[in-house]
């Protein structure tokens, strides 16, 4: 949300949201990191929310993307400013089904805000047809769909904002993992490279660390490498930070990893 020079992370918040009850608590990122702190502050909604489920999207420079459950539409809150401003509706289902992929960020070119979101077309037999992405650029507040998007399933649903793009973990038909990339700018799909993550059975989980895209490869439970791509859309870039092993009895409960930050 603020630039890298923000070497101790005042300026940067954590958001933890909850949807059973609905509430969020927000802190800054510095409190837990440098100092002993429990001093967390639930936001306040500037809207009518407290019984349905509210989610959050993405965020970018300070605005927050929330999507709502139960109805099919996104609003953005800027919590310095309190406004906010409710998305056009994009009429394709609700928000957060499970083959649903949704995102936020920033599109530095254009000076714009842009929401992506998808539709996943089924056959009669309920085999996947295609997948269509779709952006709204908050400049123009309309809805337009977005080329060269793979025929995907999608495994992440909040696309994670790298670059000026977003992506998302997916599969292909085939099912080859792959990652999902929309380009803001030009509004286009692609697929980003990925390193040779090594033999065995694992699972991946897509995040953002210190601004780079970054992929947490698990080896179910006996250890995760954590893989940065330092110059982006360079395959030759991606570079094994560490390798995290489990101090467990049991290690295959060790699970669900997320990266906050990474001190150089």
């Amino acid at each position: 949300m603020v630039s890298k020079s923000d070497e101790y992370y005042t300026h940067r918040r954590l958001i933890l949201s909850s949807i059973l009850p609905n509430f969020s608590l927000t802190c800054s990122l510095s409190s837990p990191m440098y100092e002993q702190s429990d001093h967390a502050v639930e936001l306040d909604y500037p809207f009518e929310q407290r019984h349905r489920p509210v989610r959050i999207v993405g965020s970018c420079n300070g605005l927050v993307c929330f999507g709502n459950d139960q109805e099919d539409y996104m609003f953005l809150w800027n919590l310095s400013t309190r406004k906010v401003k409710r998305l056009q509706d994009p009429g394709v289902g609700f928000v957060y089904d499970s083959s649903r992929v949704c995102g936020f960020g920033y599109d530095k070119s254009n000076d714009d805000y842009k929401v992506v979101t998808s539709r996943c077309v089924f056959g009669d037999g309920g085999a996947l047809e295609k997948t269509e992405l779709m952006v709204q650029s908050l400049r123009t507040n309309s809805w337009r769909r977005i080329a060269g998007c793979p025929l995907i399933i999608a495994l992440g649903r909040t696309g994670k904002f790298v670059s000026g793009s977003l992506h998302w973990l997916a599969f292909t038909m085939n099912r080859s993992k792959v990652i999902v990339s929309v380009d803001l700018a030009y509004e286009t799909g692609g697929e980003v490279v990925q390193p040779s993550y090594g033999d065995g059975p694992f699972a991946l989980t897509l995040e953002v660390l210190s601004g780079w895209l970054c992929v947490l490869c698990d080896f179910y439970g006996y250890r995760t490498d954590v893989w940065v791509m330092k110059e982006y859309g360079m395959r030759e870039s991606w570079t094994k930070l560490f390798t995290i092993i489990p101090y467990l009895t049991n290690p295959m409960s060790f699970f669900s990893l997320h990266t906050t930050c990474h001190f150089k």
